[in-house]
């Protein structure tokens, strides 16, 4: 990983120097196993299940919680469903964009539309940005248990396995404190979906949030750090521009955004997985003025 200029990281930087160290592919720390080549993984607790269905017409994450069972134990066919709390959420890779698309809890079926956040059993939070898209599932960690764990996928592909720092920062549906104390999250009871204590009545549930900065506005110049760096370095104002527009011109030719997901965004800044890499990265806006476009600067977050 290169260095990149030395950029104020605002309140992410102690969470994103222990995500680093606890990688991100789940190689070392993660608590979530995949136990079985059919696609289950559980949680090291054995109280959290999700498994991955590709079935045609079924296409989607069977999340359970419950009693804590053995990986080595678990069989799906045999386990009696009262004994756990679940719900599965259908992904639609035909829609345009894809997206999840359906919750079924119970014997009731809900479209899915925009974001939103569920609480299962008090054991799991399951966050789903169809913005990305991009579904995590986060365990409720406590002293008793350990660190929480994370199991992300964009659609469903496993792009996140970790523990500690890197569940609280790389969940999905992160919303800024204001917006959270309005938007509550929904709760998976008894074969049943509830709403702030009552059961949900509404055929659709969710609510778009749009990411709110100014980077992610098309018109927004998007730069490496590196690029940045060689425009400071022109001399004149001239130099500058010119530096300015063959940048522009590189970042044309291959979008920095692709191949990101969108972890956090607000004002200040944009935080970022790179979900072929695994690499965090964070984005804000460049202060002065550069031929009146507006510059933010993507840079790679180098710890040590």
């Amino acid at each position: 990983m290169t260095h990149s200029l030395r950029i104020q990281i605002y309140a992410f930087t102690t969470l994103i120097a222990a995500i680093l160290g606890a990688s991100l592919a789940g190689q070392c720390s993660a608590e979530f196993l995949l136990t079985m080549a059919s696609g289950i993984y559980q949680d090291t607790s054995g109280e959290v299940k999700v498994v991955v269905s590709s079935r045609a017409g079924a296409q989607g994450l069977f999340i359970m919680a419950g009693p804590s069972v053995g990986p080595q134990e678990f069989n799906l066919e045999s386990t009696p469903k009262g004994e756990f709390k679940h719900l599965f959420i259908k992904f639609d890779e035909e829609s345009q964009p894809p997206m999840y698309s359906q919750i079924i809890v119970g014997n009731r079926s809900y479209k899915v539309s925009g974001n939103l956040t569920l609480s299962l059993a008090g054991l799991a939070t399951i966050g789903i940005d169809n913005n990305n898209p991009y579904l995590s599932i986060v365990t409720e960690g406590s002293a008793a248990k350990g660190k929480p764990s994370i199991l992300g996928f964009s659609g469903l592909t496993e792009i996140v396995r970790g523990s500690g720092s890197a569940a609280a920062i790389l969940a999905a549906n992160q919303l800024d404190p204001e917006v959270a104390l309005v938007i509550r999250p929904y709760v998976v009871t008894e074969n049943e979906l509830t709403l702030n204590g009552k059961p949900v009545s509404t055929p659709t549930v969710g609510t778009f949030i749009k990411a709110d900065s100014e980077c992610l506005n098309p018109s927004a110049v998007v730069l490496t750090s590196s690029q940045l760096a060689q425009i400071h370095s022109s001399k004149g104002e001239e130099q500058r521009v010119k530096a300015l527009e063959q940048a522009i011109k590189e970042s044309s030719k291959n979008s920095p955004l692709k191949g990101h997901l969108i972890l956090k965004s607000d004002k200040s800044s944009v935080l970022l997985l790179d979900v072929s890499e695994k690499n965090v990265k964070e984005m804000h806006p460049v202060k002065g003025t550069f031929a009146k476009r507006r510059v933010c600067v993507l840079a790679e977050i180098s710890v040590g």
